[in-house]
């Protein structure tokens, strides 16, 4: 009985869920990306700011001075800027999630690629991951 209920196309057809979670190191409680997950070298001083979050930036620059606080603050921008980017895609794959509840593929497919096309502007994926450099872009 087991294996009939498995071979029945009904079952076999059904859509995959566009409801899988990234799978990322760095992100909330809801499984959300919150920010930089990969190794990094920003800037002259190739601060590695993997697990870093805008805020402590910031505050590394306020304890810092010269060309170390200047990095900071870069740094800071650029982590803002990311934190950002993280927070959008996370709400678009939300709405997929909710759109593919409701019955709306094509709306979930839609908010699902929209949030993997701000994703992809970073080298979280093994295949793309290396260093970032001070402009906070790849080599």
């Amino acid at each position: 009985m087991r294996f009939l209920l498995f071979m029945n196309p009904k079952f076999a057809l059904a859509p995959v869920s566009t409801c899988s979670q990234p799978s990322v190191a760095q992100t909330d409680v809801n499984g959300n990306w919150t920010g930089c997950d990969w190794e990094t070298e920003f800037g002259p001083l190739k601060l590695n700011l993997k697990g870093i979050r805008s805020r402590q930036a910031m505050l590394a620059a306020s304890a810092t001075r010269g060309q170390e606080a200047e990095q900071w603050r870069d740094a800071a921008k650029w982590l803002q800027a990311l934190e950002d980017d993280a927070r959008k895609a996370s709400e678009f794959w939300q709405l997929a999630c909710l759109a593919e509840s409701n019955g709306e593929m094509d709306q979930a497919v839609r908010l699902r690629s929209a949030g993997d096309a701000i994703e992809e502007k970073y080298p979280r994926h093994p295949a793309s991951r290396g260093a970032i450099t001070h402009t906070g872009k790849m080599p």
